[in-house]
């Protein structure tokens, strides 16, 4: 099995740790993991890492994500999407051009409280585990960053938007800032992710395609390393230049940036015997 990378498109449903679930069970692999953790009721993109892939994860966490999102104004529930129960009921009342200006303002918002039904630790412990015992904690303000927010439409008192973000950006947070600022309530009831980084959902495959693919002795669907990094420049080094730098002697080179480490125009060659992440990649 080679280590790389699977595009998959997730339904609506499952949680993100039962999609690697799955894929080990489908490749008879337990080392495997993915890049961001997409809600239950999401669907959409994730990024599966195979192998000795996973080292290379936080290359991929920090990338911008895009959306696709509607959000339901006049109530707000405990998870701040549809699967949870409505706890809070108000009247809804906004014209179109509101709505619009305070989407396209979003991208002023520098901080966000995140849900309290989420995975962050607060005091050791996972925030909805908490938030199922009633205890009574604050979740803390985190700095975040709104890249693009686009209004799309607005029906029914439903609104319909793109957006791209940060890592650790909560869509469900943006419903319901979003109706605070309307002077209402709002709740998330549809999450598509669209892309991650350079990578787009429309390159994906569902899980159902990827069974049949293996059943067919097919993994084609797995892209490589190597390829996973188009952007990434490719410096091949001298024996000299290699024999420093697996020992961590920092070798200067020329220019900014991620690079892709070659040596003998092979791309972390395992006859080398060097696993270690910082061999396939360098920063300058």
């Amino acid at each position: 099995m080679k280590d790389g990378f699977v595009l998959i498109n997730k339904e609506s449903g499952p949680t993100s740790h039962r999609i690697v679930d799955i894929m080990r069970e489908l490749l008879k692999i337990r080392r495997i993991g993915h890049t961001g953790t997409l809600d239950p009721m999401a669907e959409g993109l994730m990024i599966i890492c195979i192998g000795r892939a996973t080292k290379l994860a936080n290359e991929i966490l920090n990338d911008k994500k895009g959306y696709e999102a509607k959000i339901e104004f006049g109530y707000e529930t405990d998870t701040l999407d549809r699967l949870g129960n409505i706890v809070k009921i108000d009247s809804f009342y906004a014209k179109s051009e509101d709505i619009k200006r305070e989407v396209e303002s979003l991208i002023d918002m520098k901080k966000q409280i995140p849900p309290k039904i989420s995975s962050i630790k607060i005091n050791g412990m996972k925030a909805y585990k908490k938030a199922r015992l009633n205890h009574d904690f604050v979740m803390p303000e985190r700095n975040i960053e709104i890249y693009r927010s686009n209004y799309i439409n607005f029906s029914q008192n439903t609104l319909q938007l793109s957006l791209e973000v940060s890592k650790g950006t909560y869509i469900r947070s943006i419903a319901r800032d979003l109706g605070y600022s309307l002077n209402s309530l709002a709740t998330l009831v549809y999450l598509k992710r669209v892309s991650i980084g350079n990578h787009n959902l429309s390159s994906s495959l569902s899980i159902n395609q990827i069974e049949q693919m293996v059943q067919n002795n097919d993994f084609s669907f797995i892209k490589s390393v190597e390829d996973f990094f188009p952007s990434y420049e490719q410096i091949n080094l001298s024996e000299y230049e290699y024999r420093k730098y697996i020992n961590g002697i920092p070798i200067p080179l020329q220019g900014t940036g991620k690079k892709k480490i070659y040596f003998k125009n092979k791309f972390y060659d395992k006859s080398c015997n060097h696993w270690n992440r910082t061999l396939w990649f360098i920063n300058t």
